[in-house]
């Protein structure tokens, strides 16, 4: 009679999420723009059974593509306790636009033929890209937006007929009227008209 010992061994490193993508499967992450040094993160979990101690596994990214190259990034820094998870983020270059596939591979230093786990993510490099959300705070500011309004020669005098003298100023109209039996002077509307204006708080006026 022959008996057979089965031992099933489970990922000893899981890799959690790529860029904060969670995806088993192929990840597509957000175009970027030319970057000499891209930060990818990666998010693992220690599935061992024991503690991770420190530099005792190992990331190695492959990027194939318009920038081509593999990374070797040695890990933990400090020992990971078991199911805990640690982030690691190594920097990049994708500095030539295109398409770009990024391979990336955990193993333990002393199985390093035994891939833990893997994941692979495409990216592509785009001088278009944007690749930091654009924070606008509101504001606003004051313009001059009427530098000069002529109503006429200085010395000149109006009130021989009723005339109406108006400015509009985003809707807001401020008139003065100067009636048939009223001799005004132009100084004068002028400055009616500048009074008026500077009594709404949303405008001034000098003459």
């Amino acid at each position: 009679m022959l008996f057979f010992t089965v031992q099933l061994y489970g990922q000893n490193i899981t890799i959690e999420s790529v860029q904060s993508n969670t995806s088993s499967g192929s990840i597509v992450l957000a175009d970027t723009c030319p970057n000499a040094s891209y930060e990818l993160e990666i998010n693992l979990k220690n599935d061992s059974g024991a503690t991770l101690t420190t530099s005792s596994a190992t990331v190695r990214i492959t990027v194939t593509g318009t920038n081509s190259g593999t990374y070797i990034v040695d890990y933990p820094v400090s020992n990971v306790l078991n199911t805990a998870t640690l982030s690691l983020t190594t920097q990049i270059n994708l500095q030539s636009p295109g398409p770009n596939t990024i391979n990336i591979e955990a193993y333990l230093d002393a199985s390093p033929a035994t891939i833990e786990d893997s994941r692979v993510a495409n990216i592509q490099v785009d001088p278009r890209a944007i690749t930091a959300p654009i924070t606008l705070i509101p504001a606003t500011t004051n313009e001059q937006q009427i530098v000069e309004i002529e109503l006429g020669n200085v010395g000149a005098t109006t009130g021989a007929t009723t005339e109406t003298y108006t400015i509009t100023l985003d809707g807001v109209a401020f008139t003065e009227t100067v009636t048939a039996s009223t001799a005004s002077t132009v100084v004068q509307v002028a400055n009616a008209l500048a009074a008026l204006i500077n009594a709404n708080a949303n405008y001034s006026a000098t003459n």
